[in-house]
């Protein structure tokens, strides 16, 4: 694994924020998106495998997550890191066990935190922590424009999603059709860039169950950021970080920069800002996430809003003690989910490799055999480190030689 890294100063292990302090006493934490069967979310795998990225970042929080989340080596690869894991656990193997405990606490009288909607048959309207409603109308790709500044979106429109499938590709050569629904979605699996009139024709199939689409023009970004955010009970509003999205031709989002290299433009933070105050005014606590690029003449432009915990949540949250124990270091990471291509244990011993070589900071391990799915890999979620891009894909490389690739 390359040698040594020389220690760096010792700091306290803590994140910047803790679900604790965003959402206080009373609530459960449940980043488990829906059971249902259509493509607009992630796989099931991953579904699960994206309730262990909070455990770190809970502080007092209670956390609903997969079994999967909990398996020995993972625990041990946190704890070598010397990061807090929550104590308060609420574990489910199945759907069945899911449902049973969301009942339980609901029972309780614990409110849930959702970071994505479910159906009305998987958790009830009255479980969650603010109206589901309101949860959907933010997260409906259709309202953006209630949320952005004039003039700080691209052009677009709603239409039907016939009407959608069986348009001309414009003259630019380009656009971008976007799923409008109440039901969540994620990882980008309800964008299409359409490139060719066939990529238009087939986002019927693609979003299938949207009445609505958005079409939007196409926008020559130099780059594209998630400016994540919080709001707490109190209404605070709470700037986290940026990190710059990876995301191939298709629209699939694979992962995040991060660090001193890339930094979002000053504009971008206050629109965001200005997009969180405006959802805070419409009874909205929580965490959040703002898609944003920045085109060549420098301007800023919101193409998409999360509010929910976002993909590089918690590796902002991280980033600050990161930087701390550097003392003025530079500092560049990748932040995604590793895959491995041998057994979990194998997996996790690969991290903790890269770990004591200083290149790796964990975010969360997953057993997929333990959550019901033995064909499918085992996983390590986390920010691979280095003093600039260069160096940490070449890290990347030696990781993925050894075993665990993005």
């Amino acid at each position: 694994m390359g040698p040594r890294v020389p220690a760096v100063a010792d700091a306290p292990a803590g994140p910047s924020l803790t679900l604790e302090k965003v959402y206080g006493p009373g609530v459960a934490f449940c980043a488990r998106s829906s059971w249902r069967g259509d493509t607009l979310l992630a796989s099931p795998h991953l579904r699960d495998a994206y309730t262990a990225t909070f455990l770190t970042i809970a502080g007092d929080c209670p956390i609903v997550c997969s079994r999967g989340a909990l398996q020995r080596p993972g625990l041990e690869l946190l704890e070598a890191a010397g990061l807090p894991c929550a104590g308060r656990l609420h574990p489910y193997g199945d759907r069945t066990e899911f449902e049973l405990v969301v009942g339980r606490l609901v029972e309780e009288g614990t409110a849930l935190v959702i970071t994505y909607r479910m159906l009305p048959e998987e958790v009830p309207d009255r479980a969650y922590w603010i109206p589901p409603s309101l949860l959907s109308r933010l997260n409906n790709k259709a309202n953006l424009a209630e949320l952005v500044p004039d003039g700080a979106s691209p052009p677009r429109r709603v239409v039907s999603l016939p009407e959608a499938a069986a348009m001309s590709l414009p003259a630019s050569g380009a656009v971008v059709i976007k799923g409008a629904t109440w039901l969540p979605t994620g990882g980008g699996r309800a964008v299409v860039i359409a490139r060719t009139e066939s990529q238009v024709r087939e986002v019927a199939e693609r979003l299938a169950g949207c009445e609505e689409v958005v079409v939007e023009d196409y926008q020559p970004f130099e780059r594209t950021m998630c400016l994540n955010w919080a709001a707490t009970r109190g209404g605070e509003v709470v700037y986290i970080g940026s990190a710059d999205q990876i995301v191939e031709d298709t629209g699939a989002f694979v992962g995040n920069w991060a660090g001193d290299e890339f930094e979002p433009p000053p504009a971008a933070i206050e629109i965001g800002r200005e997009i969180m105050r405006r959802a805070v005014a419409l009874g909205y606590w929580g965490l959040a996430g703002f898609d944003m690029g920045v085109l060549p003449d420098g301007r800023t432009l919101v193409f998409d809003l999360n509010f929910r915990s976002c993909s590089s949540t918690a590796g902002l949250l991280w980033l600050p003690w990161l930087r701390a124990r550097m003392k003025g270091a530079p500092l560049a990471t990748r932040m995604g989910t590793l895959h491995g291509n041998a057994d979990f244990e194998t997996a996790c011993r690969v991290g903790r490799d890269a770990l004591a070589a200083a290149w790796l900071h964990p975010i969360s391990a997953f057993d997929p055999s333990a959550a019901g799915r033995k064909d499918q890999s085992p996983l390590v979620r986390g920010l691979v480190l280095g003093k600039d891009r260069a160096e940490v894909e070449a890290r990347c490389t030696e990781l993925s030689e050894a075993g665990l690739s993005f």
